[in-house]
């Protein structure tokens, strides 16, 4: 076997792969640098797309308050007398 520990006639210069992992020596890479940098990506897109101050949204005003008075309806002309047909 290869990679049997107890083989007396393996290479003593060799590193036990377990536990020696270059995995874990070298730590995790690039990985948590990427990961910052995708969250810096995602909150500065945030902050750049978030509504500001010069955007427009709608609002429930109340009616607008007329200083002049109303309009008075127009005053209706009385209908024509009604006569009797002549025969």
């Amino acid at each position: 076997m290869l990679d049997d520990n107890r083989d007396l006639n393996r290479d003593l210069g060799r590193r036990d792969a377990y536990l020696d992992d270059a995995a874990v020596r070298d730590g995790s890479g690039y990985g948590p640098v990427i990961a910052l940098v995708a969250i810096a990506l995602v909150v500065g897109g945030l902050f750049m797309f978030s509504p500001s101050d010069r955007t427009q949204t709608a609002a429930n005003n109340p009616a607008v308050e007329r200083s002049a008075p109303a309009p008075t309806p127009a005053p209706v002309t009385p209908a024509p007398p009604v006569t009797a047909p002549k025969q």
